[in-house]
């Protein structure tokens, strides 16, 4: 692609920060030198500007490019903040009024491949499948509907690799297989296999995939969909996916652009992409370090053995935080069991917990507060994709630090043998977490940390190299 115009005069804003020149100058440097930009950009440094630079920079010189993110909340965030970019949605979401259903019941009804003529979704279709077309699309519709550009720019890319994990997984499906409900690992599984005897079919492939597995394989017990109905599974995850087909980057896809508070080099080779000419770009934080204070005050370990010990400390901690700020909005972050835990030791009506099935209804009854109702959300696994700016949220406490538990095979394997890695895992999700809250410059927001455990986590990240510029550990109390 030849290089007709700076990259800088398509930022779409009228003044970009320093940061964003520093990446992007960067990026127009060395574009002909590197096939992988990894651009590890602070959690609320203006990714998103960056991504649409880009795209626009491409597409004036002749080169399609699409971003893409994990999910419909980003990619709506992106269609509310750059009203030209284009996407194609599932099937469900366009609605005929005409017919009283949507395309997919319209497709399904009269067995054609399209909607009515001139209906919204035949003419999103269209747009998206230019090559020309400003376009942003999640992770799967891009795969899906092979809309594959020669640059691809992955926004919260740390993601991807879950999602090829998840595409790579082996799923033991209970209403086929039978399986026990008491199984807790492969190796329960091997074990029922063997106690059947003599298998074949199925049952044979099944044990065969299993002995096949390496020891960093994940196990999950889930549900997912089997031929549009959910249904128990466990998957079988691979923690590495660099030996499968690269499924999102075909070799028509000669750029890629990786943006992410928290991609790291494990993520990279994981992904398969070490074997191309990669270039990582630090971006500085534009908050300054004294309106996001990370404020350390350890009452005890609430690791597995001793969080039953720690538990009356980890609630008096909290509610000295919380008395300490009356009036004002603050979150919480919990696994599901110390939360369920929790709610039976904080009883005031200003805590407000959640469940798997009712997070996203309680969530937006919290953010629709105000600041005066002193409201604090508790929240699980929500590290990412929630933006507390301003009122939403002036404090946030996080409880434990995320180590994956060594009861699992996987963990401990990665422990072992790639300490690196599974350090990394826990970084990720710290950082994002600490993330959460004071979102712009002018912003305010505590971080507390309570868990003793962080003093571990920062002396294993800081060998590996996974505490960024951006990120001051601690301020002590």
């Amino acid at each position: 692609m030849a290089n007709t115009n700076r990259l800088i005069d398509h930022f779409p804003y009228e003044k970009p920060r320093p940061s964003q020149v520093a990446v992007l100058e960067s990026i127009e440097k060395n574009w002909n030198r590197f096939d992988t930009f990894v651009v590890q950009v602070p959690v609320a440094g203006g990714k998103s500007a960056i991504g649409i630079a880009i795209q626009n920079w491409c597409l004036e010189n002749s080169a399609s490019a699409a971003i893409t993110v994990p999910n419909n909340l980003l990619r709506d965030q992106y269609l509310g903040e750059f009203d030209w970019l284009k996407t194609l949605k599932k099937q469900s979401d366009y609605f005929l009024p005409r017919y009283n259903m949507n395309v997919k019941q319209f497709m399904t009804k009269h067995k054609i491949k399209f909607g009515p003529r001139g209906c919204e979704y035949n003419e999103d279709r269209k747009m998206v499948r230019r090559v020309g077309t400003p376009i942003v699309m999640n992770f799967m519709g891009y795969q899906a509907h092979k809309l594959f550009r020669n640059v691809m720019i992955i926004d919260e890319a740390h993601q991807m690799l879950p999602v090829l994990q998840g595409i790579h997984a082996t799923k033991i499906w209970k209403h086929i297989h039978k399986y026990p409900s008491n199984v807790k690992s492969v190796n329960d599984i091997l074990l029922w296999l063997e106690g059947l005897g003599e298998v074949n079919g199925a049952l044979l492939k099944l044990k065969q995939e299993i002995k096949s597995l390496t020891p960093a394989t994940t196990i999950e017990f889930t549900t997912d969909w089997y031929r549009g109905e959910e249904r128990e599974c466990i998957k079988l995850l691979p923690m590495d996916v660099s030996a499968e087909a690269p499924i999102f980057w075909p070799k028509k896809t000669k750029k890629m652009v990786l943006m992410s508070a928290t991609i790291g080099e494990s993520d990279v080779e994981n992904m398969g992409l070490s074997d191309r000419r990669v270039l990582y770009i630090k971006a500085d934080s534009e908050i300054a370090e004294k309106r996001r204070p990370i404020i350390y005050n350890p009452i005890g370990s609430m690791s597995m053995r001793n969080k039953h010990e720690t538990m009356p400390l980890l609630v008096k901690g909290i509610e000295g935080i919380v008395s300490k700020n009356e009036g004002r909005k603050g979150f919480i972050h919990a696994t599901y069991e110390l939360a369920g835990m929790l709610r039976d030791e904080l009883p005031s009506e200003r805590f407000i917990f959640h469940d798997k099935f009712n997070k996203r209804e309680r969530f937006e009854h919290f953010l629709s507060l105000p600041a005066s109702s002193g409201a604090v959300f508790v929240g699980s696994g929500m590290a990412e994709g929630i933006d507390l700016k301003y009122a939403a949220g002036h404090f946030q406490i996080i409880t434990k630090i995320p180590f994956k538990s060594l009861v699992s095979p996987s963990y401990r394997f990665l422990a072992a043998n790639k300490p690196r890695d599974y350090i990394w895992l826990t970084s990720k999700d710290l950082l994002q977490a600490s993330g959460r809250i004071c979102r712009t410059p002018d912003d305010y927001g505590e971080t507390h940390i309570l868990d003793s455990d962080y003093d571990l986590w920062i002396e294993r990240a800081e060998k590996y190299g996974q505490i960024p510029d951006w990120f001051n550990p601690k301020e002590e109390v």
